[in-house]
């Protein structure tokens, strides 16, 4: 058997593949390390998203095949959205990779891993699958214990002008319920607190099952689920969040008042191009419902400037909604032209000074907004999830802030161990997205 190391890029949805990937390789009998000068094979799972992604995956390319360069007993395989979208270029760029796999790799990791110990090479970036395809080796979880993510949906059937990953990944295929809900129980029985729901669109969960609304029943099993205490919605498209999404969300005690739900854009006329399905008016009454269903919901977005065809008038209008929206928390991307899609061929390109011009511009925006937020919040006691902790100061979430992409409380003194839940007094902002605090009086919980 042989030690096997991974460089996992991209999104949650990529290191969920890595996860299963690992898991199927322990349960063949090999060996998992972190330090890529004792493996024996190196396994890049790449994301192929956006062109710096791309640049990202190559560069960690480079970086292993220099490796094998001084160990020439090393393997490397090439895995995941890059190599899906462009394997037969990548192989002619970096030859000595031994492997190249493509979406879902835990399905074919452990065979390309036998091939090129023994010598061989493997390319296996078949077209993405038509329906779910559950793992059967177990996962390892890469996330620390008190966190986790579950995957429920794979591809996407949205087709918006701008993006490949239909292209990448395939259309729309729900996992079953009974498999979602018994991997999540799975996880809250090994010390998983915090579950974030994830796939390239969760609203769609059920759709090509002939079950809508799939995603309501989903959040009631989990929220009966002993040991979990939080339950996180991300990556929702925003015409999908029904009435009843919203009720459940509202009455299931344990899904967080927080979802991420990427706009994109708000000018009518660069949304009809990016073939999305609302409008700003759409959007505002979606923001009013579920703020008078959960009025301390935290609203996270995404926007893409600088799309073709975007006039001054029409960021103007994205400016303006942004401010009249107020979102709690937003990320704003350039546009990134990927061959295939629609978009790609769209006159009227923006040059890419200005698209950073307006980037800087909508961060600007926002940054008030989210201080302007965040400085109401002093004086109020929040459960704060404990995420690191030394004898001087501490660090933790509040149901606000979803892991990597938001902000943090730090406490001063101790506060707990890691995966502790904590009351923790808010005393004042740091920057614009985090906060700082002192453990409450109050009785503390924990789980």
């Amino acid at each position: 058997m042989a030690k096997i190391g991974f460089i996992s890029l991209g999104c949650e949805k990529n290191t969920s593949d890595t996860e299963y990937c690992i898991g199927a390789l322990l349960s063949a009998g090999h060996e998992i390390t972190g330090d890529p000068a004792e493996a024996d094979c190196i396994v890049i799972n790449t994301c192929g998203f956006i062109r710096d992604a791309r640049d990202e995956a190559e560069e960690a390319i480079r970086e292993m095949l220099a490796l094998k360069k001084e160990r020439p007993g090393l393997r490397v395989i090439v895995a995941g959205c890059y190599a899906q979208r462009n394997g037969k270029a990548l192989g002619e760029k970096f030859p000595e990779a031994d492997a190249f796999l493509g979406v879902e790799p835990q399905h074919a990791i452990c065979s390309a891993v036998e091939r090129v110990l023994e010598g061989g090479s493997f390319c296996h970036a078949a077209p993405p699958f038509t329906k779910w395809q559950e793992p059967e080796n177990g996962r390892y979880l890469l996330t620390p214990f008190w966190r986790g993510n579950l995957k429920i949906t794979e591809g996407c059937s949205n087709r918006c002008s701008y993006c490949a990953i239909p292209l990448i990944r395939g259309g729309l295929r729900s996992r079953p319920l009974e498999a979602a809900v018994g991997e999540a129980e799975a996880m809250a029985e090994n010390g998983v607190r915090e579950l974030t729901v994830i796939g390239q669109d969760v609203t769609a969960y059920g759709k090509d099952l002939g079950r809508p609304e799939l995603l309501c029943d989903l959040l009631e099993r989990l929220g009966a689920l002993e040991g979990l205490r939080w339950i996180r919605l991300m990556y929702t498209y925003p015409d999908e969040i029904s009435e009843r999404l919203t009720d459940a969300m509202a009455s299931v005690p344990k899904v967080l008042r927080y979802i991420d739900m990427p706009l994109q854009h708000a000018d009518d006329g660069i949304l009809r191009k990016m073939n999305r399905r609302g409008t700003a008016e759409k959007y505002l009454r979606l923001i009013e419902r579920l703020r008078k269903a959960m009025p301390d919901i935290a609203l996270r977005t995404t926007f893409i400037t600088g799309f073709p065809g975007e006039t001054e008038e029409a960021f103007e209008r994205l400016l303006a909604f942004i401010r009249e929206a107020r979102f709690d928390r937003a990320g704003f991307f350039g546009y990134s032209p990927e061959p295939g899609t629609p978009a790609y061929d769209m006159p009227d390109r923006v040059p890419e000074e200005v698209i950073g011009e307006r980037k800087a511009r909508l961060a600007e925006a926002l940054e008030e907004i989210s201080l302007e937020k965040n400085r109401t919040l002093t004086g109020r006691t929040m459960d704060v999830l404990i995420e690191n902790a030394s004898k001087k100061h501490s660090e933790g979430r509040t149901y606000r802030d979803a892991p990597e992409v938001d902000g943090v409380v730090v406490i001063k003194g101790a506060a707990g161990r890691p995966g502790d839940f904590v009351k923790v007094k808010i005393t004042g902002t740091l920057g614009v997205n985090d906060l700082q605090g002192t453990v409450s009086k109050e009785r503390n919980k924990k789980l």
